[in-house]
This record gives structure tokens, C-alpha cells and sequence, in this order.
């Protein structure tokens, strides 16, 4: 997922994110996150959930 036209994303975007990571694993695929921009890298710290992602 290419996160590049991104600028914000608050805890809607990041359950979405969350739900799609879930749905991606149970289907037995990876989702990948592309040009992560500086807010969601930041919020992905604050939150620890960005080890739940594969960070290109």
C-alpha cells in the first residue's frame, strides 16, 4: 500500500490499516507499506504497531 499522498492519519486510519493488515494475514499474504510519510511513521511509533507492518 503506497501511503505517499498520506499527510495525516489518526486512529480511524490506523484501525483501517489494522484491518486490512489482519485480512491480508488471514488470507495468507503480506500487506507491505510504501513511502510511509513522516505522521504515520510517527503515529505507527506512538501506537507500537509498527512492527505489525512490513515497511518498505
Amino acid at each position: 500500500m503506497d501511503l505517499a499522498g498520506v499527510p495525516f492519519c489518526d486512529c480511524t486510519g490506523l484501525s483501517a490499516l489494522m484491518a486490512a493488515n489482519r485480512g491480508a494475514k488471514e488470507r495468507g499474504a503480506v500487506l507491505r507499506l510504501r513511502s510511509v510519510p513522516c505522521a504515520v511513521a510517527w503515529l505507527l511509533r506512538l501506537t507500537h504497531t509498527r512492527d505489525a507492518f512490513v515497511i518498505e
